[in-house]
This record gives structure tokens, sequence and C-alpha cells, in this order.
């Protein structure tokens, strides 16, 4: 499954179970970046206090949830965002060293 669509069922699921301010502070914001490991979902917060407040208080949940789309996903990882000249979500491609 293409991380990407993972992201848009897992947020779809997500947004039916938390408040709608929550959603749009901590969720909406994020973006699937391309991961060297097809079974970790790697997203991207924009700023790192984000990043660590998902990590800590939302991980499981995102993890459980995106597993009943993917259940063979393994783990879920949080990153801050470097480019912030593009802040609008999308989808990511890892640029070669």
């Amino acid at each position: 499954m293409k991380h990407a669509h993972l992201w848009q069922n897992t947020l779809s699921h997500i947004a039916r179970s938390i408040d709608a301010h929550r959603f749009d502070t901590w969720f909406r914001p994020l973006i699937v970046l391309d991961s060297d490991d097809s079974l970790i979902l790697s997203l991207s917060a924009p700023n790192q206090y984000i990043a660590e407040l998902l990590e800590k208080h939302y991980k499981k949940n995102i993890l459980s949830t995106a597993r009943i789309f993917f259940p063979d996903l393994k783990d879920v990882s949080f990153s801050a965002q470097q480019d912030t000249n593009n802040p609008s979500p999308a989808v990511h491609q890892k640029q070669p060293n």
C-alpha cells in the first residue's frame, strides 16, 4: 500500500475519533515522507514541538489506526520539516544523497 493512501485512510479514521480543533492542530499539517523501509510510516511535522508531542501522545493511536489498513506496518516515525518554504501537506520524495 502506498503510504500517501495509507495516511489518508488513517487521517479519515482519526478525524472521526477526535475533536476538529485537535485534528486541525496536530494531524492535518503532517506530511508523508518516502521511507527506505516500506513497513514504516514516516511523517513530517511543521516543527520539532509537534513532532515530539505526536511521538509522546498520539503515536500508539496513529500506529493502531494505520494497522487497520495495513496490518504489516511496523512503526510510525516523526520528524520536523526541514523546508519551511513549503508548508502545505503533500507527499515529499526522498532526495538522493
